[in-house]
């Protein structure tokens, strides 16, 4: 089934380009994605983010604390081809499911194309509007003059968060040294944290799979529920 998120018109968009919409991802799943903020029903209210159901009370990554609602995610896609629907996009869905396994509720998952301005107007709304906790992109982040993600997502940020990006160049390194050519950032704004991803759905596996599993820690510092302290 396709996940039931909204396809939003963008403003202001340059003269002939007004029919430009966002794209959802598909993702295979048997069940629906989380609409937007704002657009969730009464009988949701009560299961949206920030309100802890009863039956999500687990220790896994997403939500390492019983009395905590699980971490809140969305993924963007960042692609010219998808968001016309000419390339079916597989590496947004593949982000989805690995932060769903690891307890995380994906609020939105959808396609755009290469075009900054759009980034970084979805960026402030998912920080500012939402409070997601977590932004995953995925592509825009090589050497084509269209590759701007790394910019767009600078623009709107509040403080740098380098070491996740490094981590996943270094680790990618060990991989093929083509990733040096990555050029993605990784930032907070408010109490989100921001991360650009590559474009390829392999490349979105191994680089979610290095981090995911301190991700938690920051999450919760950002959050006001862990404090940051030196290893022993």
């Amino acid at each position: 089934m396709k996940a039931a998120l909204c396809v939003r018109r963008i403003p202001d968009l340059p003269e002939g380009d007004d029919k430009m919409e966002i794209k959802p991802i598909e993702t295979g799943f048997t069940h629906d994605l989380k609409p937007h903020a704002g657009q969730t029903t009464a009988e949701e209210a009560g299961n949206h983010a920030g309100q802890r159901t009863a039956e999500k009370t687990g220790t896994h990554a997403g939500q390492t604390m019983a009395d905590e609602a699980p971490f809140t995610a969305a993924v963007i896609t960042l692609s010219d081809k998808g968001s016309r629907g000419d390339r079916k996009d597989e590496s947004g869905p593949a982000a989805v499911v690995m932060l769903e396994e690891a307890g995380y509720e994906v609020l939105e998952a959808f396609i755009l194309p290469d075009e900054p301005e759009l980034l970084k107007k979805e960026l402030i709304r998912l920080a500012d509007e939402a409070k997601v906790d977590l932004v995953l992109t995925s592509g825009g982040t090589g050497f084509s003059m269209r590759d701007q993600t790394p910019e767009a997502t600078m623009a709107v940020a509040d403080r740098n968060a380098p070491g996740i990006a490094e981590y996943i160049r270094m680790r990618s390194s060990q991989i093929t040294d083509r990733a040096m050519l990555s050029r993605g950032v990784s930032v907070i704004r408010g109490g989100t944290l921001i991360v650009n991803l590559p474009g390829s759905p392999k490349a979105v596996r191994e680089s979610l799979g290095f981090i995911l599993g301190a991700l938690d820690h920051g999450l919760r510092i950002l959050r006001g529920s862990a404090s940051e302290c030196a290893r022993k």
